[in-house]
């Protein structure tokens, strides 16, 4: 059943949230040379290391990082790597940063220059490049080997709680706010010795409501860190180079865990048209979700909100949305005008005539089955790089999707959430983490969002079991921050039937 392997991608983004904090978040000693190795735990079993690293030259100090981590989807492994550089003077004046991270085939590579008048970013994806010039972020932030001083000067003074302002390239060029709480002392076997530490509880504003617990030595290096997530543990340990590069054996399985079963099943999801479902989660304040298209979300409490799908009945798309032109931009991600997939858009609506609706629908048939290679190995891929592969799981039908919506005039974007399949991996009826594409159509006369998922039915374009979490406009621009509502639902969330036709 092709469904089965196209459903649970955005998950992954939530785990490389977290490898990005963990080097946010650790405490080191003073901004002195170093070289740290820790590995990396998802419920126990090895799943990769980390390395951390300080080099001073005579007029700057770099600070770096380098993740690996191994998952596995199923029987499906994948792996993930990521790397941070980012060079400061002395006096903690930003030089420059990079980053570069390698979900799919091609590595995306960020390079931020820190200008007297602004910042230079320079992005590229494969043989594709785009260069952005920025403003200075307003607020006030402390590079990396400044940042440590400061963290060591509260830890001195004795303060309990330490709130430190960074900037982490990986995760945009806006600055991000990590909050550390000391909660006491404690001892840990480190290299088969016992030593006294210390335990704080940390908490970065890129993920909200994802808390991690630290634990450092007396010389305030990071001895371990514990991340609950998706109902698992997320753990890293100081080890060193050679356990930590020790061969991974396959990783941990993430994806089972994060299916939600509702209170009852739902029969012949493919053919609903109208459903209400209550959303609530175990514990924390429920993100919000967006209103648009299909999807009309009803706020009952922190905790707890009423989603009203109906596909007979869809919204007007807001004036800011009509007159957003990064709905029809080409980027990285998104490459509407490279020439295949302008030959695929022109090709997928051969014959079809002038109505959007009716080309639209084309296109989605189209890279259904254009894609004949229904792979779950294939991670985040951009449409250049799908179109070319023709495989991929719903991240790629829906990206390619997008891309040849707008090489046609079409404004599109992505859409990541939840919809209900019979059985995955083994789990019989179960709301997935899945992917797919809304365009902006003449609806009646009325620009409205409409749902495409090239991934999971022939004839149906979408169905009202696909629950939005979070939306996207593929811009380069476009960090994770465009996915923090999903990160606290994973482990958590509950879904409930209250009616569905």
């Amino acid at each position: 059943m092709t469904t089965l392997r196209q459903i649970q991608r955005s998950v992954l983004l939530g785990f490389s949230c977290l490898l990005l904090a963990a080097s946010a978040f650790g405490l080191q000693p003073r901004s002195e040379p170093r070289d740290l190795w820790y590995t990396l735990w998802i419920d126990g079993v090895r799943a990769g290391y980390s390395r951390q690293s300080v080099t001073i030259a005579e007029d700057s100090i770099t600070t770096a990082s380098h993740t690996s981590l191994a998952i596995k989807r199923g029987p499906v492994e994948m792996a993930i790597t990521m790397e941070q550089r980012f060079v400061e003077s002395h006096d903690g004046r930003p030089i420059w940063a990079s980053s570069e991270q390698r979900i799919g085939a091609m590595p995306l590579r960020t390079l931020v220059e820190f200008k007297d008048d602004g910042l230079l970013v320079t992005r590229t994806q494969g043989e594709t490049t785009s260069v952005e010039s920025l403003a200075l972020p307003s607020e006030q932030w402390l590079a990396p080997a400044a940042a440590e001083r400061y963290v060591r000067q509260r830890l001195e003074s004795g303060a309990t709680e330490i709130v430190v302002r960074t900037l982490d390239p990986s995760a945009g060029i806006a600055p991000i706010t990590i909050t550390r709480t000391i909660l006491g002392d404690d001892t840990e076997v480190v290299n088969g010795k016992t030593i006294k530490t210390r335990l704080a509880r940390s908490s970065t504003s890129y993920m909200p409501g994802v808390e991690m617990i630290e634990e450092f030595d007396l010389e305030g290096t990071t001895v371990r860190t514990e991340t609950p997530m998706a109902g698992m543990s997320i753990e890293s340990r100081i080890s060193d180079e050679r356990a930590a590069l020790a061969d991974v054996k396959g990783g941990a399985e993430v994806m089972v865990r994060t299916l939600i079963k509702p209170d009852r099943p739902i029969r012949n999801a493919r053919q609903t048209t109208r459903a209400s479902l209550a959303l609530s989660l175990r514990s924390g304040t429920l993100p919000r979700f967006p209103s648009a298209g299909a999807q009309r979300v009803e706020p009952i409490d922190a905790s707890t909100a009423r989603l009203l799908i109906d596909l007979s009945s869809p919204q007007p798309a807001s004036e800011s949305d009509i007159a957003n032109e990064a709905y029809l931009a080409s980027t990285l991600a998104c490459g509407s005008d490279d020439e295949l997939i302008q030959h695929l858009a022109a090709r997928a609506v051969k014959g079809v005539g002038e109505s959007r609706i009716e080309r639209a629908e084309a296109m989605r048939r189209f890279v259904r089955s254009y894609l004949d290679r229904k792979s779950l190995d294939v991670g985040f891929a951009s449409a250049s790089e799908t179109a070319r592969s023709r495989s991929g799981d719903c991240t790629e039908h829906a990206v390619l999707l997008a891309a040849m919506l707008r090489a046609d005039g079409i404004p599109s974007r992505g859409v990541t959430g939840l919809v209900y399949v019979d059985e995955f991996l083994g789990e019989a009826g179960v709301f997935g983490y899945h992917m797919w594409t809304q365009a902006l159509l003449d609806v009646g006369g009325v620009p409205t969002w409409v749902d495409l998922d090239a991934a999971i039915d022939d004839a149906r374009a979408s169905d009202a079991t696909h629950i939005a979490c979070a939306i996207s406009t593929y811009a380069d621009s476009e960090t994770i921050e465009a996915y923090q509502s999903i990160i606290p639902l994973m482990g958590s969330l509950q879904i409930k039937i209250e009616s569905i036709e």
